[in-house]
């Protein structure tokens, strides 16, 4: 399905405004609530789309921050195996990503990087 460029800019925005709520919580100390906006963003934006098909760089790197997201509330909550398979699965969509995008996204390096230090975190 092809979809306009205005409609995926407005997912884009709805989805960040959730993430900054994500993070206002975490900031907060509040996992619960925050994992529940986690599951939320996964559910209204991601859940009918195939992932392992999607073409869209920018969705592909949306759902990568998203999985950083619930990965540092993870740690937060010292479930560090599962944030380790949540970042790597991170980092596998943001490969992706780079495999269909036709730029180099500055952005993108900079969230691969933060996983990167995030992943140091986890254990072996």
């Amino acid at each position: 399905m092809i979809q306009s460029k205005d409609f995926i800019e407005r997912l884009l925005e709805d989805l960040s405004r959730g993430v900054a709520k994500i993070v206002q919580m975490k900031e907060c100390g509040q996992y619960v609530q925050a994992m529940e906006q986690v599951n939320e963003a996964y559910n209204t934006y991601f859940e009918d789309i195939d992932l392992e098909l999607e073409q869209s760089e920018q969705k592909l790197q949306a759902y990568a921050i998203l999985l950083k997201e619930e990965g540092e509330i993870l740690l937060a909550e010292n479930k560090k195996y599962e944030a380790k398979d949540v970042f790597l699965k991170a980092c596998r969509f943001l490969a992706k990503a780079d495999v269909v995008s036709t730029n180099y996204d500055l952005g993108r390096f900079s969230l691969h990087s933060e996983i990167n230090i995030l992943l140091e975190r986890c254990p072996e």
